[in-house]
């Protein structure tokens, strides 16, 4: 296979977004042990239903169909087209212009985030705290993919002094729109930033070259790890507010020498989680990603069989192997099983363009 262009990768990563979403629904927030049980043992393999769909409002959806996760994914996708860039106030009409509309899976913080925009609160005034332990979960991580396409287009490599200030910036003002815990927007950057580097600096094969695989994992995470913490302890970027269960560690248990989580699939899903918290979310999905960096359905599978946030988790895990890969390396019956999948190759050559052209 020849290596995946540019305008692949980023094709690629909005066909992982749908894919892994329209997938993972039926089994949302069923525990691993569920799955397996009512999979007789073989988990789930493909686009299949489970018998008695956790939410309501999503049992009578068809096998295929998407949920918020790809719904706001393509929001900040055609407000960044169309404004050639990051524009809050822009992002924040196209919001509320989905919001009208029927929105399946939407989390607690995000619709609370969405009413008091509809109700005149200014976008760049974060969103009003809610209880304790509540707006930290999904609904940032889930839709900045697009924001890292863009930013990696426009600023190239990270070894070419690649600028992360304004994607950890914009980020931030995006996620604080709707989440009132600054984490979810921390966590969301992490995710973006590897979208970002693997866009030009792809992970490899650990099977083709495992020498090369390890270094690439190793500086990747520690890279990452070390800009969480710096921006944790607010020696970067001036934003504080993250001393509470840190980003960091998580990220950190990644890969520690001898026990690294991201070369154990079972401990990675038990000592991180997957459930609809950012912090797990996150972390699972990075370490998920980068234990199947090149196999496509390996990754969005294993992102599905560990149970928790199915969809989210595995439209995560699908954005960071489809950047890596290219949209060669997904699956062609998956890429056809839902007609709307394929609304992410137009989405992502008007995308390339906007960057390229910026």
């Amino acid at each position: 296979m020849n290596k995946p262009t540019l305008l692949s990768r980023i094709q690629g990563c909005l066909l992982g977004v749908r894919i892994g979403d329209a997938m993972g629904v039926p089994w949302e927030m069923y525990a691993r042990d569920q799955i397996m049980e009512e999979t007789g043992g073989k988990g789930v393999t493909g686009f299949q239903n489970s018998k008695n769909r956790r939410f309501e409002e999503m049992r009578d959806l068809a096998l295929g169909e998407i949920s918020d996760d790809t719904i706001f994914t393509d929001v900040v996708v055609r407000s960044l087209i169309r404004c050639k860039g990051f524009d809050l106030g822009d992002s924040a009409r196209e919001h509320l212009a989905a919001f009208e509309g029927p929105i399946f899976g939407m989390g607690r913080a995000t619709r609370s985030g969405l009413q008091s925009l509809k109700e005149g609160r200014d976008p760049l005034t974060p969103a009003p705290d809610m209880k304790p332990g509540k707006g930290s979960g999904n609904g940032v991580i889930m839709k900045v993919s697009g924001l890292a396409l863009f930013h990696a287009v426009t600023h190239g490599p990270f070894s070419d002094g690649f600028k992360r200030e304004p994607l950890f910036m914009q980020v931030m003002q995006l996620g604080r729109m709707t989440h009132p815990d600054p984490r979810a927007s921390l966590a969301a950057y992490a995710v973006a930033r590897i979208i970002a580097t693997v866009l030009h600096d792809p992970v490899p094969s650990p099977g083709v070259s495992p020498s090369k695989y390890d270094w690439h994992v190793d500086g990747l995470l520690g890279d990452l790890a070390q800009e969480i913490t710096h921006i944790e302890d607010g020696l970067m970027y001036g934003v504080s507010q993250f001393s509470d269960d840190p980003l960091s560690w998580r990220l950190g248990r990644l890969s520690v020498d001898g026990d690294a989580l991201v070369y154990d699939r079972e401990a990675l899903r038990k000592e991180i989680g997957t459930a609809c918290f950012a912090l797990e979310s996150g972390p699972f999905a990075i370490g998920t990603f980068l234990l199947n960096p090149t196999n496509f359905k390996s990754g969005v599978l294993e992102a599905i069989n560990a149970g928790g946030d199915t969809d989210s988790n595995a439209s995560i895990v699908g954005a960071l192997i489809g950047a890596n890969c290219g949209a060669e390396a997904i699956p062609q019956d998956w890429i056809r099983f839902n007609p709307k999948f394929q609304e992410a190759f137009g989405l992502g050559e008007a995308l390339c363009k906007a960057a390229l052209t910026t």
